[in-house]
């Protein structure tokens, strides 16, 4: 575990210094790195049982900014109903991608060439699940 957490650390310190000196494409690149580093040590600690979890728990909060309740919904359910159409929650990001061919009334000429195009989508979740993670913090009144 010490090992996961020195490597984010390190990710976000190179991201910081890349900043600082004016290395942008680097800094963009290592933020990333970390962030994805951040969002699966959360997984763990949230999977995780005894103290050491429960006390790293709020990390996925606090360094990849989602929220613990709304990730743990989003993730059991997928765990629960894994590749279900209209459930499972990784699978809706039609009509921007196509996971398979839909129905031809369903269809369109962008599934054609949505290998050209599919990082922008993908890349579009970060804000997507940030925003959801908000309005599950807001709704339930998690926030105190």
């Amino acid at each position: 575990e010490a090992g996961h957490l020195l490597g984010w650390c390190n990710t976000m310190a190179m991201a910081i210094w890349a900043a600082q000196t004016g290395n942008l494409v680097l800094a963009t690149v290592m933020l990333g790195v970390s962030n994805t580093g951040a969002g699966w040590i959360a997984h763990d600690y949230t999977h995780g049982r005894g103290k050491w979890c429960s006390f790293m728990r709020g990390f996925g909060e606090l360094c990849g900014g989602m929220s613990t309740t709304w990730w743990s919904d989003k993730h059991n359910l997928h765990h629960a109903l894994t590749n279900v159409v209209g459930i499972d929650e990784d699978l809706m990001v039609d009509p921007a991608l196509y996971l398979w061919q839909p129905a031809p009334e369903n269809d369109s000429w962008l599934r054609k060439i949505q290998h050209w195009y599919w990082a922008l989508p993908y890349s579009a979740l970060f804000a997507i699940w940030r925003i959801d993670s908000f309005k599950v913090v807001l709704n339930r009144k998690l926030n105190g």
